[in-house]
């Protein structure tokens, strides 16, 4: 809570929410900050920028978006806390951590899930990703503008090569506080670590983990490659970074204005998926002349069915069986 709390006071100290009764609205001009927990130099962040460019050319300057990466307002759980605090109005938050208040949502992050790019592309582009947007908006409070994301998360290991998931019995794998993530790894047959993504780097460099996944731009940003030697492309989960704004934030908008967040916020997702995917091909021939080396699977069947059980149970824990068969029968 304090640390909830020290966030406020940043954004706060950053200019706050200038929605009720501000001098700026009084002039017409309605101001709002988005933050974003990843390096600017990331796909959502640039997305997050360019929306924000693009709204101000939309309304002709009436609204004004202050974007601040590098995580200068908090993690994402303290992003979401602030927004329904009133102290942020946007943000990226992972599905791992809408989890903490929406589980539902969670499943996006199932292994697995998605059978291609493609695939993911019309799932949450489509139906079942706006029946899954109107939960989060009931349950959590929070308008869906788009889906960021769209690359895969893949293994990165420092000395053990990682073909088959014979490989994964008691590797030492770095995870992350989600139920879903650590459940994975250990249906895989890893130990799993929860390492701070902060402290990654030195724990692989340590020893105190074997092995870590992420997408390839945690790789080469966060230089994760230097104490390894492997990459496995696992995709065993093809991401999906949901840019929210709060419903009280969204509510308080011009409906005219409701209209254009709701289309810029689409081709900000465009715009998010194609950079982020310029980006993973760029990386992975980066990683190549790092000297890492780069492994396909030899079993991904065995990695799937070590994983069902695990999706079964989620989708009837939260009565989600029939959305989990409508995924699996959406055309890529």
């Amino acid at each position: 809570m304090k640390r909830i709390a020290l966030v406020l006071v940043c954004v706060l100290l950053a200019g706050g929410v200038v929605f009720a009764d501000s001098d700026t609205t009084k002039a017409g001009v309605i101001k709002l900050k988005c933050g974003i927990m990843v390096s600017k130099d990331y796909s959502q962040a640039k997305a997050a920028k360019y929306f924000a460019e693009e709204i101000a050319k939309e309304t002709d300057g009436r609204v004004v978006i202050d974007v601040f990466t590098d995580g200068v307002l908090g993690s994402e759980p303290e992003m979401w806390e602030a927004i329904n605090a009133g102290a942020l109005d946007m943000a990226v938050v992972s599905p791992a951590y809408i989890g903490n208040f929406v589980p539902e949502y969670q499943l996006y992050d199932l292994p697995f899930l998605f059978k291609s790019r493609a695939h993911r592309d019309a799932v949450v582009d489509g139906p079942i990703g706006a029946q899954l947007d109107k939960l989060l908006e009931k349950k959590g409070n929070m308008v869906v503008l788009g889906q960021f994301g769209g690359t895969g998360r893949i293994m990165i290991s420092r000395n053990k090569k990682i073909e088959t998931i014979d490989d994964l019995k008691g590797l030492k794998m770095r995870v992350y506080a989600s139920p879903v993530v650590v459940s994975t790894w250990k249906a895989l047959g890893t130990l799993p670590v929860t390492v701070a993504y902060a402290e990654a780097y030195t724990a692989l460099q340590t020893g105190v983990i074997d092995a870590a996944e992420n997408e390839t731009s945690t790789l080469i940003t966060q230089r994760w490659y230097e104490p390894c030697k492997y990459i496995s492309m696992t995709e065993h989960n093809i991401n999906t970074r949901p840019f929210l704004i709060g419903a009280k934030q969204f509510a308080k908008l011009p409906p005219d204005i409701q209209a254009i967040f709701r289309k810029v916020g689409k081709d900000a997702a465009q715009y998010a998926v194609k950079v982020e995917r310029e980006d993973d091909a760029r990386y992975i021939e980066q990683l190549k002349s790092f000297g890492l080396q780069i492994l396909e699977l030899k079993d991904k069947d065995k990695w799937i069915a070590a994983t069902r059980d695990l999706r079964m149970n989620f989708v009837k824990k939260y009565n989600l069986e029939q959305t989990l068969k409508d995924i699996e029968t959406t055309a890529q």
